[in-house]
């Protein structure tokens, strides 16, 4: 094994304690966790991430949650 820093392997190795299988499962959760990380105030966790809304969205009030009903503002209900 003295020589074995000239091998040179071409193929990837996996590095992980489970089979392969498994480990690539445990790779996409942790990709998947990461994707939903991306949309989490870290500030507080339980807000969503802070949106700007334009005065001039047409769809500003329903960003919001609020409908106008007749002349009065009222919470908006799916």
């Amino acid at each position: 094994m003295n020589g074995a820093k000239d091998i040179v392997l071409k193929q990837p190795i996996v590095v992980c304690p489970l089979d392969h299988a498994a480990c690539k499962a445990e790779m996409e959760a942790i990709e998947q966790a990461a994707r939903d990380a991306a949309h989490v105030n870290a500030d507080n966790p339980r807000l969503p991430l802070a949106r700007i809304i334009r005065s001039s969205d047409p769809n500003a009030l329903s960003c919001l949650g609020v409908a106008i009903v007749g002349t009065a503002k009222r919470p908006l209900i799916d």
